[in-house]
Parts: C-alpha cells; sequence; structure tokens
C-alpha cells in the first residue's frame, strides 16, 4: 500500500492547482474582469465533484498503470532529450519549451478529433469561467492526456525532473489563466508576449467557436503565435463576452450531467470542427 507521502507527492501539481485556485478566487472577488458573476452554490459542487474525480483517476493511473506504459513504451524510443550535450539550464528551458508544445498539441487535437472534443467540452460548458473552472475536466480526458503525454515523454526521453517541474508551474499558471480577474492594461499587454493571460485565455472560452478554436497554449504563447491560432481579442468587450458551449449543445451544468455528456447522442461532432 502506498505510503501517505508517496500519495502526496502524486497529488502535489492537484493540491497545488486547487491552492492556486483559492488564492485567484480572492483576487476575483476584488478584482473581477467580468460584468456577470456566478451563482456560486450551483458553480462550484460540480467543480468539487471532478476534481476529487481527477484526485482519483491521477491515483489509479499512477499506481495501477504507469508501470505497464511505461514498459510498453520505453522499446518505442527512438531519442534521449535528456543525453544531448548541451549546458544543463540550456537542456531544462528547451525540455521545457518542448513539454509545452507537447500540451498545445493535445489541446489542440481535442478540439479537431471529435471524440477528444467530446470529453473536453465539458471543460467548455462553464458559462462563468474562474479559477475554478480549470479543475473542470473529464476523467476520460484526464487518462487520454496523461497516455498522450508519457507516451511522448518515455519515446523521446524527456527528463523526469523537467515532466515535473512542468506539472508544478502549469497547475498554478492554470488558475491565473482562468481566473476573472481584471489585469492593468500595460501589465496584460506585457505578460501575453510569454504567457496566456486570462483575457488571453478566456477568448478561447468564447461561445463563438471561431473564438473557441484559439489560443490554445498552455503556458506560453509562442506555439499559437507559430502555428496561427493566436487570437488577440474576442468581438465582443471582454467584459461582456458570452462563454460556453454553442446553443443546443449545452448540457446541464450539474456533475452528472457532464459526466454524461461524452456520450449523449445528441452532440454534434461538428462542433470540434
Amino acid at each position: 500500500m502506498p505510503r501517505i507521502e508517496d500519495l502526496l507527492l502524486v497529488e502535489l501539481p492537484t493540491l497545488l492547482a486547487l491552492a492556486a485556485v483559492a488564492v485567484f478566487a480572492v483576487i476575483e472577488w476584488f478584482f473581477p474582469r467580468m460584468s456577470a458573476r456566478p451563482a456560486w452554490r450551483e458553480h462550484l459542487p460540480p467543480i468539487g465533484i471532478f476534481a476529487l474525480l481527477t484526485i482519483v483517476t491521477t491515483l489509479v493511473l499512477q499506481y495501477g498503470v504507469e508501470d505497464r506504459l511505461v514498459g510498453a513504451f520505453v522499446p518505442l524510443r527512438f531519442f534521449n532529450l535528456g543525453r544531448l550535450p548541451l549546458p544543463g539550464p540550456v537542456l531544462f528551458v528547451a525540455a521545457f519549451l518542448l513539454v509545452d508544445f507537447f500540451t498545445y498539441v493535445f489541446h489542440r487535437l481535442s478540439h479537431g478529433i471529435p471524440g477528444l472534443w467530446r470529453l473536453h467540452a465539458i471543460h467548455h460548458a462553464d458559462e462563468h469561467v474562474t479559477a475554478a473552472t480549470g479543475q473542470l475536466h473529464h476523467p476520460l480526458e484526464t487518462v487520454a492526456s496523461y497516455v498522450f503525454l508519457l507516451f511522448l515523454y518515455v519515446v523521446l526521453g524527456v527528463p523526469v525532473v523537467v515532466a515535473i517541474m512542468y506539472g508544478l508551474v502549469y497547475s498554478v499558471h492554470n488558475g491565473f489563466a482562468h481566473a476573472d480577474i481584471r489585469l492593468p492594461k500595460r501589465v496584460d499587454r506585457a505578460l501575453r508576449w510569454v504567457i496566456v493571460t486570462p483575457d488571453l485565455h478566456r477568448t478561447h472560452h468564447s461561445m463563438d467557436l471561431s473564438e473557441g478554436n484559439s489560443n490554445f497554449g498552455q503556458v506560453f504563447t509562442l506555439w499559437d503565435r507559430l502555428f496561427g491560432t493566436y487570437v488577440d481579442r474576442p468581438k465582443l468587450p471582454e467584459r461582456e463576452l458570452q462563454m460556453g458551449l454553442p446553443a443546443g449543445a449545452r448540457p446541464g451544468f450539474r456533475s452528472t450531467s457532464l459526466l454524461a455528456y461524452p456520450f449523449h447522442w445528441r452532440i454534434s461532432d461538428r462542433q470540434a470542427q
């Protein structure tokens, strides 16, 4: 049976993410960006349940599946990034950016492949995006992301320390990117040259899928700029932006409805296009 210390280590990114949500929730209270605010008694319970499901899912993956997956992936390794003859700091930065590119690719695939979109769509079901929204992911999407990233880590020989550090940075930044907070314009403009800001990511949650299918970056904006998926501003003023899924594709914002949503026959796979 795993020790409590090991369990805490495995769940450190999730625990850090929840701590970030709590911090940004306080900032949201005093410096809200959006005109409309969620009804918290309806907004938080489903997200809390999905955060708990994420913890359970990652524990199952870590202790029940990971060793077998690594064993299956190791024979497919064709490159070892960790052995490149580069100075340590240069190698770390290069590998860190590569991992961020992997997450960009998976996020973009989640909008382009119907099966993945059905899972990812529940993240876009929240019409009031807050720091807590970052915890709203279907357990099967967690599994798909985990397997996808683990495969690339193994076959490309990504140093373990880089994967761990990226997970910790992502956990905090995810809360920041989803936070309903108002940044000074100059600060926002400066930050978005490097990292995804709340205003920038909020455009990704637009109900208008011509805007929603953009800004796939997880931490850095580099990949959106390189691959033409960067959208600087939504058509509507940011404070009035309509978020969520298009009419006719919205589930009820309840945990049971969201869990069943990917399997509902009325979902149109064309929403992913």
